[in-house]
């Protein structure tokens, strides 16, 4: 059961991520977070995480934005990152926090399962992969 973060200040767009990643993958744990600070306090292993590249805290004052959101998360975690943004500028900052995806809003309800289903089948092989035991002299 795939672990998905989705976090954008918009609680609208929140909600219909949720909805499109529910349809694609229906086994999906999603969780919604409407700051970068947010969904760092939360101590869930996350495979995937939906990340608006601008983000408000939740009074509209200035907070983390996604990039900083994403380096922080990157210093513990490897889950895939995709941003969902309208700013299309930051698409090679993404790579610099190691982004599986760059989706654009609007969002390509096409696209973004495309993209969902290639990350999902990503994961399940990592996990399904088994260990490579070679044992050289009895150990």
């Amino acid at each position: 059961m795939p672990k998905i973060a989705i976090c954008d200040d918009e609680q609208p767009i929140r909600e219909y991520l949720k909805s499109l990643t529910e349809k694609c993958i229906p086994d999906s744990q999603v969780r919604l977070f409407g700051s970068g600070e947010a969904l760092l306090r939360d101590q869930t292993s996350f495979d995937v995480i939906l990340l608006d590249v601008s983000l408000r805290g939740e009074d509209g004052n200035q907070t983390l934005n996604g990039m900083e959101t994403a380096r922080k998360i990157r210093e513990t975690s490897n889950a895939m990152i995709i941003f969902v943004t309208a700013f299309k500028e930051y698409v090679f900052e993404g790579y610099d926090v190691g982004a599986f995806h760059y989706l654009l809003k609007p969002i390509d309800e096409q696209k973004f399962t495309e993209v969902m289903d290639r990350a999902i089948r990503q994961i399940r092989s990592k996990k399904n992969a088994e260990p490579l035991v070679i044992k050289v002299g009895g150990n």
